[in-house]
């Protein structure tokens, strides 16, 4: 970002309009800037699908509270100046709508990012060609955008696409290559192929280990997802023993209150639910739930999903009172489609299915959902 702003300064020295929409993506980011750096953690925490609504009309967390202006609406008018006043520089105009669509998606606003992902895609392929970098990019960034929606198929043949331009034009460990590669391992585990997801992440993990060194934000990342796989594939203990590894360098390398070692401790936890040990897992989601709500605030789409785990490991163990309230909260606050679509199926949630609180729960998750892809 910082580049692209930059030469956008450099390019406009002068006009009212460029120094506005400088100023509405600068105060844009300064809002979700925390969130920033969880786009590769998202991707670790692509588990199981996952869950719900009732009777009692429900506040938007992006709505207008007082005089105070939301990220949404700053991201908005940002949209909308560049739509209108970058005409005449494309390639520009296509790299800051990216810039903006990137924003959109780290605030799990999947439809407005998906929009500006697709208008920056055709706008920087008659501009810089449709091999370029910048082009590629933001097609692996919508790819992701169609992901948390749901739409695995849809992903992963555009996963494919880019994959197959990156390693011809970038070459087989470009950082985009491999970051591609990593986002289809995930959808690709989502779709069932679980022995192709590990395959591809295995690849992409040995060689950011090999480029980036073992301590590296990239290389635990890709530890992490390869985690997330592996348990997902019934690999258990491997799993354990390899997460365990990234949560002790987590910690060491950057410390309690990160979202890195946040994930990783959730991916444990995960790991040590599905090996039967609920009392660790319960603990383990405890903790991590805690550290989000002081890092990153109660309105993340992280702390939902952890909301949402911590309320399947509490009905797994009967504690059904917690578990509907925290599930109610994660849909409250932000659960993304992909998720609370699904929670009818999560079999974690047996145990609820005869008390008519459930079913209300589950429709207004849909219909939360829905208007989330709506919006």
């Amino acid at each position: 970002m910082a580049y692209r702003i930059t030469k956008y300064v450099r390019r406009h020295r002068v006009g009212v309009g460029v120094a506005a929409i400088l100023t509405t993506i600068l105060v844009a980011f300064a809002a979700i800037q925390r969130r920033a750096v969880a786009q590769d953690y998202t991707r670790a925490r692509s588990r199981r699908p996952h869950c719900a609504i009732h009777d009692r009309k429900q506040s938007d967390p992006y709505e207008r509270v007082g005089d105070t202006v939301t990220a949404r609406e700053i991201l908005d008018k940002a949209a909308k100046d560049i739509d209108t006043d970058l005409t005449k520089d494309p390639q520009l105009q296509a790299q800051m709508m990216h810039v903006i669509g990137k924003a959109y998606l780290n605030l799990g606003l999947f439809p407005s990012a998906q929009s500006l992902f697709e208008r920056s895609i055709k706008i920087s392929r008659s501009a810089v060609g449709q091999e370029s970098r910048e082009t590629l990019s933001t097609m692996n960034d919508l790819s992701w955008t169609l992901f948390q929606q749901g739409r695995f198929a849809e992903a992963e043949s555009l996963q494919h696409k880019v994959l197959d331009v990156q390693r011809r034009v970038l070459g087989p460990e470009h950082k985009d290559t491999l970051d591609t590669m990593g986002s289809l391992a995930s959808t690709l585990d989502e779709l069932g192929k679980h022995a192709e997801a590990e395959n591809l992440q295995r690849e992409v993990f040995e060689k950011k280990k090999r480029i980036f060194g073992t301590e590296a934000f990239d290389t635990l990342a890709a530890m992490d997802n390869l985690c997330v796989i592996l348990d997902r594939g019934g690999k258990h203990e491997e799993a354990e023993k390899l997460e365990r590894e990234t949560l002790d360098i987590q910690l060491r390398v950057f410390g309690t209150d990160n979202i890195g070692t946040i994930s990783s401790m959730i991916n444990l936890a995960d790991i040590e639910r599905n090996s039967g040990r609920y009392e660790e897992a319960r603990e383990l989601f405890r903790q991590a739930l805690a550290i989000e709500g002081r890092v990153l605030g109660p309105d993340q789409l992280e702390t939902a999903e952890t909301r949402y785990d911590l309320a399947c490991m509490l009905a797994l163990i009967g504690q059904s009172e917690e578990a509907f309230s925290l599930l109610r909260q994660a849909v409250d606050h932000g659960l993304p489609p992909r998720i609370a679509l699904d929670i009818e199926k999560d079999p974690d949630f047996r145990s609820l299915h005869g008390d008519p609180r459930f079913a209300k729960l589950v429709t207004y998750a849909k219909e939360r959902a829905a208007a989330q892809k709506a919006n």
